[in-house]
Parts: C-alpha cells; sequence; structure tokens
C-alpha cells in the first residue's frame, strides 16, 4: 500500500520537539514520505523521524563521498595509500588517462574525469530510472572499468564534480584494503563507529525489512541504488541513530578523522576537504555533504567549532534544494 504523505498530523517517534521543529521546517507542498533528523550539540544528540519508527534506514546518496573521505583520512594515516597514489597502483587502469589520476585529485573532484562515464546514453537512462523505478546506477565494477579506460582528463587540478572519479576513488581504497566496497564500508565505518545498520548496500540486493522503500514520481515502488560499479558514489544508508553517532565522533575533542576537515583544494566557487564541502556562513565555518538519490534526499552539515551537527534525510522523488536550509535550521536548533 502506498504510505501517506507527511502532514503536521503524521506519527513521530524519538525527540517529539525535534520532529514538530522538522515537521514545521519541511517543504510539504511537495510528497514527503517519510523523514528522519539527527542533531548533536553541547548537550548531547537528539533523533526523531516521522512516518516511521526509528530504526529505520535511509539511503544518503553522495553524502557517501563524504564518509569516504574518513576511510581515505584513515588509510593514508596508517600508510596503507598515499595521496599521490595513482588509480593505475589499485585499480587494473594501467596504460590509461584516468590511471594516471591521483587518489586526492579524486577526492576533491580535480582529476579531471568527467561527471559520469557513460555519456549521453548513461544520463538519459538515469533520468529514465527516476521516472520508471528502475536502479538508477546499474553499472557493475566491469562496466565502471570500461568507461574509466574510455575517459578523457579535461582540465586536470580544476574543480569539476564527477561521480565516477568518486566512485574509482572507492574501489581503489577497497583495493588497498583487500575487500569490495560494500566490506570496505563495514570493516571502517560500521564496527569501529559503532553504527549497527550503517551500510553500503550490496549489488542487486533488495531492501532489508527495516529499509524504508523510496517512490517515484508517480507513486510506484523505486528500486534502491545497488550498481556495483558506482555503489561508492552514493550506496549507503543508514538510521538516525547511526549518522548522530556519525556526527558525535567527528565532533568530539578526539576526532580521530580531524584531518578530514582540512581544505585540500579551493578555488573562487568551491574549498573542498577529505570530500567534504568547507564554506565560510554567517561568521562560522561548516563542513557539509548532501545526496539525492534512488528517492530520498539528505543534508549533513557540522559546525565544528561550536560542536554542533545536523543530518537529514527525506523520502521524496524530488530533488528538493529546499532540504539544504531545513539542515540549517536543525543545526541552529541542536543544544
Amino acid at each position: 500500500m502506498k504510505p501517506a504523505c507527511l502532514t503536521n498530523a503524521s506519527t513521530t517517534d524519538g525527540d517529539t520537539a525535534l520532529a514538530g521543529l522538522l515537521l514545521n521546517s519541511l517543504p510539504l507542498n511537495r510528497p514527503v514520505y517519510a523523514a528522519c533528523l539527527a542533531t548533536v550539540g553541547p548537550a548531547g544528540t537528539r533523533i526523531a523521524t516521522i512516518g516511521c519508527d526509528l530504526q529505520k534506514t535511509f539511503h544518503i546518496g553522495s553524502i557517501s563521498k563524504a564518509l569516504n573521505g574518513l576511510i581515505y583520512t584513515d588509510m593514508v594515516q596508517t600508510r596503507l595509500i598515499s595521496p599521490h597514489d595513482r588509480l593505475e597502483e589499485h585499480l587494473p587502469l594501467a596504460g590509461t588517462a584516468a590511471g594516471e589520476a591521483t587518489l586526492e585529485s579524486c577526492l576533491t573532484h580535480t582529476s579531471g574525469l568527467p561527471a559520469t562515464g557513460g555519456g549521453i546514453r548513461s544520463a538519459a537512462r538515469a533520468l529514465g530510472a527516476v521516472l520508471t523505478g528502475g536502479d538508477p546506477q546499474p553499472e557493475n565494477l566491469d562496466d565502471l572499468m570500461k568507461q574509466l579506460r574510455r575517459s578523457r582528463i579535461r582540465h586536470p587540478g580544476r574543480f569539476s564534480y564527477s561521480n565516477l572519479a568518486a566512485s574509482a576513488l572507492g574501489h581503489a581504497l577497497a583495493a588497498a584494503d583487500g575487500a569490495d566496497y560494500p566490506t570496505l564500508v563495514r570493516n571502517r565505518l560500521t564496527i569501529p563507529l559503532g553504527c549497527p545498520r550503517l551500510r553500503a548496500q550490496q549489488p542487486a540486493q533488495r531492501n532489508l525489512p527495516h529499509d524504508l522503500n523510496a517512490l517515484t514520481v508517480w507513486g510506484t515502488d523505486q528500486l534502491p541504488w545497488t550498481g556495483q560499479g558506482y555503489g561508492p558514489a552514493g550506496v549507503i544508508r543508514g538510521s538516525a541513530h547511526d549518522f548522530a553517532t556519525v556526527m558525535s565522533t567527528l565532533l568530539a575533542d578526539d576526532c580521530v578523522y580531524e584531518d578530514a576537515f582540512r581544505v585540500r583544494f579551493t578555488d573562487d566557487t568551491e574549498s573542498v576537504a577529505a570530500g567534504w564541502f568547507v564554506e565560510d556562513k554567517s561568521d562560522r565555518t561548516l563542513v557539509w555533504h548532501n545526496g539525492y538519490a534512488s528517492g530520498f534526499g539528505a543534508h549533513m552539515v557540522l559546525d565544528r567549532q561550536r560542536r554542533r551537527g545536523a543530518f537529514i534525510s527525506v523520502v521524496s522523488p524530488y530533488p528538493d534544494p529546499d532540504i539544504e536550509p531545513v539542515a540549517m535550521t536543525m543545526l541552529d536548533a541542536a543544544v
């Protein structure tokens, strides 16, 4: 049965006051079927869900890239990899232009690799998936390697957001760690952080009972993003509890991922840390990333100086720019 759109009378779980604030902030002029929120402040963490219980998991899309940055930082610190390693040192890309790209350039979107490797056909298929409910990125690992081998490098050293580069980085990290990408996430994030439901969905894996299903613009079921090839660019999902734990770790005085927030590239428009964007806003420095995929929109923002953070993910078939100001409202409410 199709779930009902959220209203001010929708059921909530967790912190009722926080859920009420979120409901009052959400753009309910568009279909939103469920939402989760986690905030962290000096007084502790608060979590809430609307339209589902606290145990449900939400997709985070490209925020996965920021979490990959944590893994990257950890592996550099333990000398399993070097920022100057080339992709061809970890992936079967010897003799190709893509193989010459460094891990750090893939991390900061300055490799010169294109946004995706499938050209117009791939972009059209991804758009069609939004309408028909298909997997938006069904490529397997062999498909991704073929796309990388065919790709040209254009303007290396300039910022150009690339799912192709981010995916290559994730698989390179996994190869350096002797694992596939879902296992990398489990071993490097899920277990050490204590986030039991945080995971990268396995290739072709259907949703588990605690995974929320998404819907298309027609109200039909939307398949999850499970393609192995582009998985590192956005297949991670987790619960409100999990993301509260992630933010608490990143905001702690003894954060082991401190170097993940060091700016590695800056130009007139962007400042990029280890997969995170860095922005000065209203006399404070914020680090953030957003994500949209498979019928979910998400945003995570951290004010590390004031030790505050907010994460929101909503089930909605529409890419909604209004999610960012909602996350900022929740950040200001973190106490």
